[in-house]
């Protein structure tokens, strides 16, 4: 304790670059439950930095996750009869059999609960150590004296209903903590600004109900929270700290309730990293840099264009299920009732829903065919089996290609890996990344 203040930059530059050795356990098939981001070590480290009195005891209650990663690495060493703590793919069945997770899907059931408790873990070393770093530095706020008694600093208005303290959004002057237009103006800016939402502020917002808010009514969302949702989408990477702070509050699930079938998901596959809610929220996030052969890019397509691409690259796996084939019919089927709550109008469910069926076929096309070419049009009709045909803002006819290397860099990129070997790194899983443009 006495020289915490002096080796904190130290010991958290050793934090950092065990993390880029081991990688994120909340994303890894084959993590390593002490080593990685989201393990013990990281639990232990906001254990370090509570006793020393660098920073208070984190918002996020992490204990039972912590726990749940010892009962983890005890299994593994029964199994394997060794000490270690990477997670092998040949270890997950008889894990998840000492820990109850019993039937087919066990070994899926036993990774989502290693990635929320990773998340969960993660979320508290993060904020802790934010705290951390703003306690050591010296600030020059000072409490203002008013007719004699000491008040609290004001904080700065970075929007009507949100102020900023200490780096972090918090609710600001004549926000009610209940109020859902209050949680996405938070949101809102924090994808604008890069400054994180302060967890004990998102967690006050999920007890008041803000989240269950818009749909206790029974009625439509407002179209101020469909303007702000896409404004989220539609801000790049700085949206994914927003989305994990709101999912680790419970707020995401609420607002959405349909993702609570994709949280933590797992997938077993070469080419995807990150769990499938994350696999989503990365492709959303890459939509920005995209830019089409011609030069068109999202933020000049028109309204309903970027509507349905944003909508449907956010969902366009929201199907999956474990051990279960056809995720692309069943996330199409379930478009209507995730988007209808919202008050999206029929035709933008229809084209979302569209392109959520097709998210398999489109890619194929891409890398095997030439679009200027009637024979890979018919070829693809006859993919389609016997599905409706497409209506105008997504024909072949109208469609702006994607550069080649550019639609492999950033397929690789929203599967989680710097490239995907092979000729598949050009098999982008959304056809979403056409740019539906009917002249």
């Amino acid at each position: 304790r006495a020289t915490a203040r002096l080796r904190f930059p130290e010991i958290e530059a050793l934090q950092r670059a065990r993390v880029a050795r081991a990688g994120e356990l909340a994303y890894e098939i084959e993590g390593d439950v002490k080593e990685a981001a989201g393990g013990m070590r990281d639990a232990t480290f906001v254990r370090a930095l509570v006793a020393s009195w660098l920073a208070e005891r984190p918002v996020i209650d992490y204990e039972p996750s912590y726990r749940f990663l010892l009962d983890v690495r005890d299994a593994l060493a029964t199994v394997t009869r060794r000490h270690q703590h990477a997670l092998r793919i040949q270890s997950h069945d008889d894990v998840a059999a000492i820990l109850g997770f019993e039937g087919p899907v066990g070994a899926d059931e036993l990774l989502a609960r290693v990635s929320g408790a990773a998340r969960i873990i993660r979320g508290a070393y993060e904020d802790t150590a934010a705290r951390a770093r703003r306690n050591l530095t010296p600030s020059i706020v000072r409490p203002r004296i008013v007719r004699g008694r000491r008040r609290p600093p004001l904080f700065d208005d970075v929007a009507p209903r949100v102020g900023a303290r200490s780096g972090e959004l918090v609710l600001g002057r004549g926000a009610s903590a209940e109020d859902p237009g209050t949680l996405f103006a938070l949101a809102r800016e924090s994808a604008r600004t890069g400054m994180p939402i302060r967890q004990k502020t998102l967690v006050l917002m999920r007890e008041m109900g803000a989240g269950r808010e818009l749909g206790r009514t029974g009625r439509p969302w407002p179209g101020w929270a469909r303007r702000d949702l896409e404004s989220i989408l539609a801000s790049g990477p700085s949206q994914l700290p927003v989305w994990e702070h709101l999912d680790l509050a419970g707020l995401l699930t609420e607002l959405i309730p349909a993702w609570q079938s994709v949280r933590n998901l797992p997938q077993r596959s070469a080419l995807h990293r990150h769990t499938v809610d994350r696999h989503q929220l990365e492709a959303v996030s890459l939509l920005p840099r995209f830019e089409a052969s011609s030069g068109e890019r999202l933020e000049r397509l028109s309204p309903d264009r970027r509507r349905a691409l944003l909508l449907s690259t956010l969902f366009h796996d929201i199907g999956k299920r474990p051990g279960t084939p056809g995720h692309s019919e069943r996330g199409a089927a379930m478009i209507e009732g995730i988007l209808a709550p919202m008050g999206y109008p029929a035709g933008v469910r229809r084209d979302v829903a569209l392109l959520v069926r097709h998210h398999l076929l489109l890619p194929r096309m891409i890398a095997c065919a030439d679009p200027a070419d009637p024979a890979g049009h018919r070829r693809g009709r006859r993919g389609r089996r016997r599905t409706p045909r497409l209506p105008p803002p997504a024909r072949a006819g109208g469609r702006l290609r994607l550069q080649g290397r550019g639609l492999g860099r950033v397929e690789g990129r929203a599967r989680g890996r710097p490239r995907a070997p092979g000729p598949g790194r050009h098999s982008i899983e959304l056809p979403q990344m056409l740019f539906a443009n009917q002249r």
